[in-house]
C-alpha cells in the first residue's frame, strides 16, 4: 500500500512538472544603451498576437509604441526606472517600440518581452521537434515507476 502511494505520488509529480514546463512562456531580454538619440526595435507580429513588454532604465527615457500603420498605440511617457505595457496586434505588420533619450547622459535599458503566440511560431517552451522526445521520456518514466512498484509488490508476497 505504501509503495503504491509513493508510485502514484511520483507519477502525479511527473505529470504536474511536465504540464508546468509545457505551459511556460519564454521571454526575451535585450540590454542596450540609448545615447542622445532614439533607439527603435521592430517586431513583425501576426494579427491577434499579444505583446507584453517591460523595461528598466538607469536614466530617464521616453518610450512609446506604434502599430503597423505608424499610429501611436502605447505612450509610456518619461520612464525613469521601470515600466510595463501590453497590447494585442490589431493587424499583421511591423510594430515599433521607441526609446528616446534627450539627456546628455546615456541610459542603459533592459527590455524584456514575450508574445503569445511566440514569434518563433510555437506557444511553449519546447520546440516542436522536441515533443516526441519529451513524450517518450515521460512514458518511459511512468513505465519504470510502475515496474519498480510491481517488482517490489511481487517480492513482498514471496
Amino acid at each position: 500500500m505504501k509503495t503504491r502511494l509513493i508510485a502514484l505520488t511520483a507519477l502525479t509529480l511527473l505529470l504536474a512538472a511536465s504540464s508546468l514546463l509545457l505551459s511556460a512562456q519564454a521571454s526575451t531580454t535585450e540590454t542596450f544603451t540609448v545615447t542622445h538619440t532614439t533607439y527603435q526595435i521592430t517586431f513583425n507580429l501576426p494579427a491577434d498576437t499579444t505583446f507584453n513588454g517591460s523595461l528598466s532604465t538607469t536614466a530617464t527615457v521616453r518610450v512609446w509604441v506604434s502599430d503597423a500603420n505608424g499610429s501611436l498605440i502605447r505612450n509610456l511617457g518619461l520612464v525613469d526606472s521601470t515600466a510595463s505595457f501590453s497590447f494585442v496586434a490589431a493587424q499583421e505588420g511591423n510594430y515599433q517600440v521607441y526609446f528616446e533619450n534627450s539627456l546628455a547622459t546615456s541610459a542603459k535599458v533592459t527590455f524584456t518581452y514575450e508574445t503569445d503566440p511566440e514569434l518563433s511560431g510555437g506557444s511553449s517552451l519546447l520546440p516542436f521537434w522536441l515533443w516526441p522526445v519529451f513524450v517518450a521520456v515521460t512514458v518511459v518514466g511512468c513505465i519504470v515507476v510502475l515496474y519498480l512498484n510491481h517488482r517490489k509488490k511481487v517480492k513482498s508476497t514471496e
